[in-house]
């Protein structure tokens, strides 16, 4: 979907609070992150994202600009491909209260029982349904 075209449906539903989508696609409608009246309602309007990357076997891009426009997302669903590579969003998106995470290699096992990592899950509820299956809530 290119930019005009979200910000026809942007006039069409002022409501909207959930988006799912793949990295490459909120570029896209972004017009690769330019686009400030679009990154404007995103950041005031969506609280609920899913989010992937554009194929199975990639990493994430553009994490830094989606932390920044997706700033005020109150839950946060996302297919990672490391476990570690789930900081960036936790640390930079402050109003999230909860989050489920998938990553395809390693384990949130380690990470949890990593000791420089206890002080930051101490700060929040998790369950572990798998190894690479993460659901959290953050106090």
């Amino acid at each position: 979907m290119r930019s005009g075209t979200f910000v026809l449906l942007m006039k069409e539903m002022p409501n909207l609070r959930s988006l799912s989508g793949q990295d490459v696609a909120f570029s896209a409608i972004t017009n690769k992150f330019q686009n400030e009246h679009v990154i404007s309602f995103l950041k005031e309007n969506i609280r609920k994202l899913t989010l992937s990357p554009f194929k199975p076997c990639d990493d994430i891009r553009y994490v830094s600009q989606l932390c920044v426009i997706f700033s005020r997302v109150h839950h946060l669903s996302l297919s990672i491909k490391w476990a570690v590579d789930i900081w960036p969003w936790l640390t930079k998106i402050a109003s999230l209260s909860s989050a489920t995470v998938f990553c395809r290699y390693g384990s949130f096992i380690d990470l949890i029982n990593d000791p420089n990592n206890h002080k930051w899950f101490f700060n929040c509820t998790y369950e572990l349904r798998s190894h690479q299956d993460l659901r959290l809530w953050i106090e």
